[in-house]
C-alpha cells in the first residue's frame, strides 16, 4: 500500500480484534489503515502474497 493511498488512516479501530496484518506486522496506533497491510511498513515475515504478488 502506497503511503498516499486513500485506505492510510481511515479505518475503525480494531484494538482486541485484529493485532496484525497479513504479514504479521503490528497494527499500533489509530486510526488503522484499511486492507490486509500497513502502509509503510516492512514485511517481518518473509512470507510471498498469494497469486506471486
Amino acid at each position: 500500500m502506497s503511503s498516499t493511498s486513500p485506505a492510510v488512516d481511515v479505518g475503525v479501530p480494531l484494538a482486541g480484534v485484529v493485532a496484525f496484518d497479513y504479514e504479521g506486522v503490528s497494527r499500533l496506533g489509530v486510526p488503522y489503515d484499511l486492507g490486509a497491510f500497513v502502509a509503510g511498513a516492512a514485511s517481518t515475515s518473509g512470507a510471498a502474497l498469494p497469486g506471486g504478488r
